[in-house]
Protein backbone atom coordinates (compact mmCIF):
# COMPACT_ATOMS: atom_id res chain seq x y z
CA UNK A 1 0.00 0.00 0.00
CA UNK A 2 3.01 2.53 0.94
CA UNK A 3 4.99 1.21 -1.92
CA UNK A 4 1.89 1.85 -4.48
CA UNK A 5 1.04 5.57 -2.56
CA UNK A 6 4.54 6.50 -3.44
CA UNK A 7 4.59 5.45 -7.02
CA UNK A 8 1.29 7.54 -7.60
CA UNK A 9 2.59 10.70 -5.37
CA UNK A 10 5.87 10.25 -7.56
CA UNK A 11 4.19 10.72 -10.92
CA UNK A 12 2.09 13.17 -9.97
CA UNK A 13 5.22 15.33 -9.23
CA UNK A 14 7.21 14.19 -12.32
CA UNK A 15 3.68 14.95 -14.16
CA UNK A 16 3.81 18.61 -12.43
CA UNK A 17 7.72 19.41 -13.38
CA UNK A 18 6.59 18.40 -16.37
CA UNK A 19 4.08 20.75 -16.63
CA UNK A 20 6.07 23.25 -15.14
CA UNK A 21 8.82 22.34 -18.19
CA UNK A 22 6.27 22.77 -20.78
CA UNK A 23 4.96 26.21 -19.38
CA UNK A 24 8.99 27.58 -19.06
CA UNK A 25 9.29 26.55 -23.14
CA UNK A 26 5.73 27.42 -23.82
CA UNK A 27 5.45 28.87 -26.94
CA UNK A 28 7.89 27.07 -28.73
CA UNK A 29 5.67 27.34 -32.10
CA UNK A 30 2.74 29.63 -33.55
CA UNK A 31 -0.36 29.10 -31.80
CA UNK A 32 -4.20 29.17 -33.55
CA UNK A 33 -7.05 30.91 -31.64
CA UNK A 34 -9.91 29.27 -33.06
CA UNK A 35 -13.30 31.86 -33.61
CA UNK A 36 -16.28 30.18 -34.36
CA UNK A 37 -17.45 33.43 -35.62
CA UNK A 38 -16.97 35.07 -39.46
CA UNK A 39 -14.30 37.66 -39.98
CA UNK A 40 -15.08 41.22 -38.86
CA UNK A 41 -17.34 40.74 -35.84
CA UNK A 42 -16.61 41.47 -32.01
CA UNK A 43 -15.31 38.28 -31.16
CA UNK A 44 -13.33 38.17 -34.26
CA UNK A 45 -12.05 41.56 -33.53
CA UNK A 46 -11.66 41.40 -30.00
CA UNK A 47 -9.18 37.65 -30.85
CA UNK A 48 -7.04 39.44 -33.13
CA UNK A 49 -6.26 42.52 -30.59
CA UNK A 50 -5.22 40.05 -27.81
CA UNK A 51 -3.40 37.64 -30.48
CA UNK A 52 -1.51 40.24 -31.58
CA UNK A 53 -0.28 41.49 -28.01
CA UNK A 54 0.60 38.25 -27.15
CA UNK A 55 2.71 37.90 -30.18
CA UNK A 56 4.10 40.79 -29.28
CA UNK A 57 5.05 39.70 -25.83
CA UNK A 58 5.44 36.36 -26.55
CA UNK A 59 7.69 36.27 -29.24
CA UNK A 60 5.63 33.64 -31.09
CA UNK A 61 2.35 33.81 -33.76
CA UNK A 62 -0.94 33.74 -32.09
CA UNK A 63 -2.48 32.92 -35.55
CA UNK A 64 -6.77 33.90 -35.55
CA UNK A 65 -8.89 31.21 -37.66
CA UNK A 66 -12.61 32.10 -38.00
CA UNK A 67 -14.39 28.56 -38.26
CA UNK A 68 -17.95 29.68 -37.86
CA UNK A 69 -21.34 27.44 -38.32
CA UNK A 70 -23.03 24.65 -36.31
CA UNK A 71 -23.87 26.71 -33.30
CA UNK A 72 -20.33 26.92 -32.65
CA UNK A 73 -19.69 22.80 -33.02
CA UNK A 74 -16.96 23.53 -36.06
CA UNK A 75 -14.69 25.74 -33.79
CA UNK A 76 -15.13 23.80 -30.40
CA UNK A 77 -14.92 19.98 -31.72
CA UNK A 78 -11.37 21.09 -33.40
CA UNK A 79 -10.49 22.60 -29.80
CA UNK A 80 -11.80 19.25 -28.30
CA UNK A 81 -10.07 17.13 -30.39
CA UNK A 82 -6.85 19.10 -30.38
CA UNK A 83 -3.31 17.76 -28.21
CA UNK A 84 -3.79 19.53 -24.72
CA UNK A 85 -0.48 21.23 -25.60
CA UNK A 86 -1.78 25.27 -25.43
CA UNK A 87 -1.25 25.47 -29.29
CA UNK A 88 -4.74 25.29 -30.45
CA UNK A 89 -7.10 27.89 -28.35
CA UNK A 90 -10.98 28.30 -28.38
CA UNK A 91 -11.72 31.78 -28.24
CA UNK A 92 -15.59 32.08 -27.13
CA UNK A 93 -18.11 32.19 -24.98
CA UNK A 94 -19.70 30.41 -22.68
CA UNK A 95 -22.63 29.59 -24.82
CA UNK A 96 -20.92 29.02 -27.99
CA UNK A 97 -20.37 25.41 -27.50
CA UNK A 98 -23.48 24.34 -26.36
CA UNK A 99 -24.29 21.65 -28.90
CA UNK A 100 -24.80 19.01 -26.03
CA UNK A 101 -28.38 20.66 -25.45
CA UNK A 102 -29.28 21.18 -29.02
CA UNK A 103 -28.11 17.85 -30.31
CA UNK A 104 -29.27 14.24 -28.88
CA UNK A 105 -25.99 13.08 -30.16
CA UNK A 106 -23.19 15.71 -29.69
CA UNK A 107 -20.07 14.73 -29.43
CA UNK A 108 -19.33 17.10 -27.01
CA UNK A 109 -19.54 17.48 -23.41
CA UNK A 110 -18.39 21.40 -22.50
CA UNK A 111 -18.11 20.45 -19.01
CA UNK A 112 -15.02 17.75 -19.39
CA UNK A 113 -13.80 18.33 -23.25
CA UNK A 114 -12.13 21.68 -22.61
CA UNK A 115 -10.17 23.26 -19.92
CA UNK A 116 -11.17 26.86 -18.68
CA UNK A 117 -8.14 28.83 -19.30
CA UNK A 118 -8.87 32.57 -18.64
CA UNK A 119 -12.43 35.30 -18.95
CA UNK A 120 -11.07 37.46 -21.24
CA UNK A 121 -13.59 40.37 -21.57
CA UNK A 122 -17.34 41.18 -21.50
CA UNK A 123 -19.66 44.07 -22.97
CA UNK A 124 -23.01 44.87 -22.76
CA UNK A 125 -25.87 43.03 -25.07
CA UNK A 126 -29.02 45.70 -26.00
CA UNK A 127 -32.63 44.71 -26.70
CA UNK A 128 -32.91 47.49 -30.17
CA UNK A 129 -35.65 48.36 -31.66
CA UNK A 130 -37.05 50.44 -34.71
CA UNK A 131 -37.48 54.13 -33.99
CA UNK A 132 -41.65 53.35 -35.38
CA UNK A 133 -41.66 50.70 -32.37
CA UNK A 134 -44.28 52.13 -30.15
CA UNK A 135 -42.81 50.92 -26.60
CA UNK A 136 -40.59 52.77 -24.88
CA UNK A 137 -39.34 50.62 -21.75
CA UNK A 138 -39.39 47.07 -21.11
CA UNK A 139 -42.94 47.29 -19.55
CA UNK A 140 -44.27 48.89 -23.01
CA UNK A 141 -42.62 45.59 -24.58
CA UNK A 142 -44.32 43.14 -22.19
CA UNK A 143 -47.85 45.17 -22.89
CA UNK A 144 -47.75 45.68 -25.73
CA UNK A 145 -47.07 42.05 -26.67
CA UNK A 146 -49.76 40.93 -24.17
CA UNK A 147 -51.82 43.07 -26.02
CA UNK A 148 -50.72 41.77 -29.85
CA UNK A 149 -49.75 38.10 -29.18
CA UNK A 150 -47.59 37.25 -32.04
CA UNK A 151 -47.96 40.19 -33.69
CA UNK A 152 -43.93 41.55 -32.69
CA UNK A 153 -41.21 39.66 -34.10
CA UNK A 154 -37.52 39.74 -32.63
CA UNK A 155 -34.29 39.33 -34.81
CA UNK A 156 -31.43 36.84 -33.64
CA UNK A 157 -28.15 35.36 -34.78
CA UNK A 158 -29.73 32.28 -34.96
CA UNK A 159 -32.49 28.96 -33.70
CA UNK A 160 -30.34 28.21 -30.06
CA UNK A 161 -28.24 30.85 -29.93
CA UNK A 162 -27.39 33.32 -26.78
CA UNK A 163 -30.06 35.82 -27.84
CA UNK A 164 -32.84 33.08 -28.17
CA UNK A 165 -32.65 31.34 -25.43
CA UNK A 166 -32.53 35.26 -23.77
CA UNK A 167 -35.68 35.56 -25.03
CA UNK A 168 -37.16 33.01 -24.10
CA UNK A 169 -35.98 32.99 -20.59
CA UNK A 170 -38.23 36.12 -21.11
CA UNK A 171 -41.17 34.79 -22.52
CA UNK A 172 -41.36 32.32 -20.33
CA UNK A 173 -41.41 34.93 -17.33
CA UNK A 174 -43.66 36.72 -18.75
CA UNK A 175 -45.99 34.55 -20.33
CA UNK A 176 -45.61 36.87 -24.04
CA UNK A 177 -45.51 35.54 -27.54
CA UNK A 178 -42.71 37.19 -29.66
CA UNK A 179 -42.03 35.42 -32.74
CA UNK A 180 -38.37 34.51 -33.65
CA UNK A 181 -36.80 35.33 -36.39
CA UNK A 182 -33.51 33.91 -36.90
CA UNK A 183 -30.44 35.56 -39.11
CA UNK A 184 -27.47 33.86 -40.00
CA UNK A 185 -25.51 36.34 -37.74
CA UNK A 186 -26.38 39.30 -35.81
CA UNK A 187 -25.25 41.99 -38.34
CA UNK A 188 -28.03 40.48 -40.36
CA UNK A 189 -30.63 40.90 -37.96
CA UNK A 190 -29.55 44.40 -37.35
CA UNK A 191 -29.64 45.55 -41.35
CA UNK A 192 -32.90 43.59 -41.22
CA UNK A 193 -34.30 46.42 -38.12
CA UNK A 194 -32.97 49.14 -39.60
CA UNK A 195 -34.89 48.01 -43.06
CA UNK A 196 -37.81 47.33 -41.09
CA UNK A 197 -38.50 43.87 -41.49
CA UNK A 198 -38.44 43.49 -37.58
CA UNK A 199 -39.12 45.54 -34.77
CA UNK A 200 -36.80 44.29 -31.87
CA UNK A 201 -32.98 43.04 -32.48
CA UNK A 202 -30.94 41.59 -29.79
CA UNK A 203 -27.64 42.62 -30.22
CA UNK A 204 -24.18 44.07 -28.97
CA UNK A 205 -24.14 47.44 -27.91
CA UNK A 206 -20.80 47.71 -29.90
CA UNK A 207 -22.69 46.13 -33.01
CA UNK A 208 -25.76 49.14 -32.85
CA UNK A 209 -23.97 52.22 -31.53
CA UNK A 210 -23.41 53.77 -34.80
CA UNK A 211 -26.57 53.36 -36.10
CA UNK A 212 -28.31 54.29 -32.34
CA UNK A 213 -26.16 57.71 -33.31
CA UNK A 214 -27.88 58.29 -36.38
CA UNK A 215 -31.11 57.87 -35.30
CA UNK A 216 -31.53 54.66 -37.29
CA UNK A 217 -32.85 52.81 -34.07
CA UNK A 218 -32.60 53.04 -30.21
CA UNK A 219 -31.75 51.33 -27.43
CA UNK A 220 -34.40 49.76 -25.15
CA UNK A 221 -32.55 47.97 -22.26
CA UNK A 222 -29.33 46.43 -21.78
CA UNK A 223 -29.05 42.98 -20.78
CA UNK A 224 -27.61 43.12 -17.21
CA UNK A 225 -28.44 43.87 -13.38
CA UNK A 226 -26.54 47.33 -13.31
CA UNK A 227 -26.37 50.01 -16.12
CA UNK A 228 -23.71 50.14 -18.43
CA UNK A 229 -21.53 53.12 -17.45
CA UNK A 230 -21.17 54.56 -20.66
CA UNK A 231 -25.18 54.42 -21.39
CA UNK A 232 -26.15 55.91 -18.06
CA UNK A 233 -29.41 56.56 -19.67
CA UNK A 234 -29.96 53.07 -20.38
CA UNK A 235 -31.99 51.19 -17.97
CA UNK A 236 -30.42 47.78 -17.60
CA UNK A 237 -32.90 44.49 -17.56
CA UNK A 238 -32.59 43.90 -13.64
CA UNK A 239 -33.92 47.21 -12.98
CA UNK A 240 -37.06 46.09 -14.91
CA UNK A 241 -37.10 42.45 -13.88
CA UNK A 242 -36.79 40.62 -10.24
CA UNK A 243 -34.56 37.71 -10.34
CA UNK A 244 -33.61 38.81 -13.88
CA UNK A 245 -31.00 35.92 -14.93
CA UNK A 246 -28.17 36.66 -17.94
CA UNK A 247 -27.31 34.60 -20.61
CA UNK A 248 -23.63 34.35 -20.21
CA UNK A 249 -21.97 36.13 -23.60
CA UNK A 250 -18.58 37.27 -22.03
CA UNK A 251 -15.63 35.72 -24.17
CA UNK A 252 -13.10 32.95 -22.50
CA UNK A 253 -10.01 31.42 -23.50
CA UNK A 254 -10.38 27.63 -23.64
CA UNK A 255 -8.10 24.61 -24.01
CA UNK A 256 -8.55 21.14 -24.97
CA UNK A 257 -9.31 18.73 -21.84
CA UNK A 258 -5.86 17.31 -20.12
CA UNK A 259 -4.69 21.30 -20.52
CA UNK A 260 -1.56 21.10 -17.75
CA UNK A 261 -2.36 23.59 -15.06
CA UNK A 262 1.02 25.40 -15.56
CA UNK A 263 0.02 26.04 -19.10
CA UNK A 264 -3.08 27.03 -18.42
CA UNK A 265 -1.96 29.63 -15.75
CA UNK A 266 0.87 30.75 -17.82
CA UNK A 267 -1.49 31.90 -20.87
CA UNK A 268 -3.84 33.38 -18.56
CA UNK A 269 -1.28 35.60 -16.99
CA UNK A 270 -0.12 36.57 -20.54
CA UNK A 271 -3.87 37.14 -21.32
CA UNK A 272 -4.23 39.53 -18.06
CA UNK A 273 -0.76 41.69 -19.12
CA UNK A 274 -2.21 42.03 -22.61
CA UNK A 275 -5.48 43.41 -21.31
CA UNK A 276 -3.52 46.00 -19.12
CA UNK A 277 -1.04 47.50 -22.09
CA UNK A 278 -2.00 51.04 -22.03
CA UNK A 279 -3.78 50.90 -25.40
CA UNK A 280 -5.83 48.35 -24.99
CA UNK A 281 -8.76 49.34 -22.48
CA UNK A 282 -9.23 52.58 -25.41
CA UNK A 283 -9.52 49.91 -27.83
CA UNK A 284 -11.91 47.49 -25.88
CA UNK A 285 -14.14 50.57 -24.93
CA UNK A 286 -14.26 50.96 -29.27
CA UNK A 287 -16.81 47.82 -29.07
CA UNK A 288 -18.03 48.72 -25.55
CA UNK A 289 -16.14 45.56 -24.20
CA UNK A 290 -13.95 45.80 -20.79
CA UNK A 291 -11.50 43.33 -19.50
CA UNK A 292 -12.25 40.83 -17.26
CA UNK A 293 -8.79 38.16 -17.23
CA UNK A 294 -10.56 35.96 -14.76
CA UNK A 295 -8.19 32.67 -13.45
CA UNK A 296 -8.99 29.11 -14.89
CA UNK A 297 -10.07 28.07 -11.39
CA UNK A 298 -13.10 30.94 -11.25
CA UNK A 299 -13.90 30.69 -14.80
CA UNK A 300 -14.49 26.70 -13.99
CA UNK A 301 -16.84 27.58 -11.07
CA UNK A 302 -18.34 30.11 -13.51
CA UNK A 303 -19.26 27.77 -16.08
CA UNK A 304 -20.70 25.71 -13.60
CA UNK A 305 -23.74 28.09 -13.09
CA UNK A 306 -23.40 29.59 -16.67
CA UNK A 307 -24.29 25.87 -17.80
CA UNK A 308 -27.38 25.46 -15.22
CA UNK A 309 -28.58 29.44 -16.61
CA UNK A 310 -28.27 27.35 -20.67
CA UNK A 311 -30.26 23.86 -19.70
CA UNK A 312 -32.99 26.05 -17.99
CA UNK A 313 -32.95 28.61 -21.47
CA UNK A 314 -32.83 25.66 -24.05
CA UNK A 315 -36.18 24.16 -22.21
CA UNK A 316 -37.94 27.08 -22.11
CA UNK A 317 -37.28 27.24 -25.91
CA UNK A 318 -38.95 23.65 -25.88
CA UNK A 319 -35.49 22.92 -28.18
CA UNK A 320 -35.80 18.96 -28.41
CA UNK A 321 -32.86 17.58 -29.43
CA UNK A 322 -32.31 16.61 -32.84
Amino acid sequence: MLKTLMRVLLSACLLFQFGLAQAHDYPSRPVKLLVPFPPGGPTDVLARLVAQKLTDTLGQSFIVENRPGGTGTIASSAVAKAAPDGYTLLVASTSSHISPYLLRNSALDPMKDFTPVASVVDGPIAISVHPSYPGKSVKDLIDLAKANPGKYTYGTNGIGGTYHLEMELFKQQFGINLEQVPYKTSIEAINALVAGEIPLVYAPVGAVMPLVRAGKMRLLVVLDNKRYPDLPNVPAMGEEISGYQRIPTGLNFYGPAGLPPAISRRIHAEVVKALQSPDVPPKLKEFTFFGIGTSPEALAEQQVKDYAIIAKAVKAAGIEAQ
